[in-house]
């Protein structure tokens, strides 16, 4: 099945908003709720940096924000964005050597080792980042990029339609289906302790100097296999 779908000249079905759809631009705020730039809303001036947190109930102020234009993925469930009157949760997009720096897809085996190294395709071993392939409609270009299932912003119901304006790709079922099953992964979650499974002996080992290059050595020797298992295959 193809990862994207619902392609009609350079744009999908612009009707409705759907969760796994692909927007831009869109802009994501940043400001630091302890250190905010803020105006007090009463005389209008800009006022000395000030501690959100630390505002009483009935006081408002306007708060500068850094603006980022970027792509962005819908996350909402389909059925909260059909009310139209839910916030709609949009995760940002980013290139991804800024999330993953040691990806390299100069070649075709390069991506393909790029993304098993990384665990891009295991929900358990990146629970937080969801892998977007490459797409161009219409003007618009996207290159292989990962949606940061924690990097979230909240838009109001009323940008509804304007959110929708500057819809450019929608996921396929399939892929659809694989952002449900990584926001399960990123959102049930539950910590437990480092080597929980290790026997103490284990733990010891995985501490010392030694695990990281004995782990390295390991990863190499799967890849490695795997190599041998596909290369045979093919004869």
């Amino acid at each position: 099945m193809d990862f994207y779908a619902g392609i009609k000249g350079d744009k999908p079905d612009t009707e409705f908003l759907m969760q796994g759809d692909i927007l831009y631009p869109l802009p994501f705020l940043q400001f630091s709720a302890t250190s905010a730039s803020t105006r007090d809303l009463i005389t209008n001036k800009d006022e000395a940096k000030r501690d959100l947190t630390k505002l009483s109930g009935n006081e408002r102020v306007k708060v500068a924000a850094d603006v980022d234009i970027k792509w962005g993925l819908v996350i909402s469930q389909t059925c909260d964005l059909a009310r139209r009157n839910r916030p709609i949760l949009i995760a940002r997009i980013s290139a991804i050597k800024s999330k993953l720096p040691d990806f390299v897809a100069s070649t075709p085996q390069e991506a393909a080792t790029s993304i098993q190294l990384a665990g891009i395709e295991n929900p358990g071993k990146q629970p937080t980042l969801f892998y977007l392939k490459a797409f161009e409609t219409g003007p618009q270009k996207m290159d292989r990029s990962v949606a940061d299932l924690l990097e979230i912003q909240c838009f109001h119901p009323r940008d509804y339609q304007g959110l929708l304006a500057n819809l450019h790709q929608r996921l396929g079922p399939e892929a659809r289906q694989a952002l449900q099953e990584r926001l399960a992964y990123c959102f049930g979650r539950y910590a437990l302790p480092d080597h929980f499974y290790c026997e103490p002996a284990e733990r010891d080992f995985l501490t010392s100097p030694d695990a990281q290059e004995a782990l390295f050595k390991a990863m190499e020797r799967q890849i490695e296999g795997r190599h041998k298992k596909r290369d045979s295959a093919k004869k």
